[in-house]
């Protein structure tokens, strides 16, 4: 019987450290790499949506984007496009970071002196981030759904017009994700309490022998 106890132990510890390492090798690991990459997919598609928009405002002429200077045409394609897609919120600023127009009301003539927008017009560069859902947007408000704040710099000919912002609907892939999460969480769960009822049915399987043969064995004698 001692002999066969490390034997028993080991037909236990195995799956059960197999189950452990692979369960906290999802959870710490995979899902996080998957949660950031399914961000980054979110946040490209928000920085594509800006862009398209952006490449709409640039006509044929270096025309800066001032207050009272805009076309009412092209605002009001704008306009549609943002509420057909997913864009929540839209903003255009001047060069010198100024509000010229907004889809919210009492925004106009505002402006933005925050150290990452004077980045995006001095590099040229767009800019995103994740907000909502305990992360603050850029402009550091919080935001119950999650969305993805992008500014998107409107440049022709190396020369920059004006700035685009928009806040990007990021709750359906969220809402996605993390149904993907809760039904790879139950799987995971479930394979888990197979595996270990399947270790304890095995190593009780083979206790009952032992004892079964234990107890022949003086008769054999």
């Amino acid at each position: 019987m001692n002999a066969q106890t490390p034997s028993l132990s080991a037909l236990v510890a195995v799956p059960v450290a197999c189950v452990l390492f692979f369960s906290l090798f999802t959870l710490l690991y995979q899902f996080p790499a998957f949660r950031r990459q399914s961000e980054d997919i979110a946040i490209d598609q928000a920085i594509t949506a800006a862009q398209l928009l952006a490449a709409s405002l640039i006509g044929e002429e270096d025309q800066m984007l001032e207050r009272g200077s805009l076309n009412p045409d092209l605002l009001q394609r704008i306009e549609q496009v943002r509420r057909q897609g997913q864009i929540l919120r839209l903003r255009l600023y001047s060069p010198r970071g100024e509000v010229v127009h907004s889809s919210q009301s009492g925004e106009l003539g505002r402006i933005n002196r925050d150290p990452y927008f004077q980045e995006i017009v001095i590099g040229h560069k767009a800019a995103a981030a994740q907000a909502g859902r305990g992360h603050p947007s850029l402009e550091g408000q919080y935001y119950p759904a999650e969305i993805i704040e992008a500014y998107v710099p409107v440049v022709r000919q190396g020369r920059l017009l004006g700035v685009l912002e928009i806040y990007y609907n990021a709750a359906p892939q969220g809402q996605r994700r993390r149904s993907l999460f809760g039904f790879s969480a139950a799987v995971l769960a479930f394979a888990s309490a197979v595996l270990l009822a399947a270790a304890g049915l095995s190593a009780s399987n083979v206790r009952r022998r032992l004892r079964e043969r234990q107890a022949t064995a003086p008769d054999l004698e």
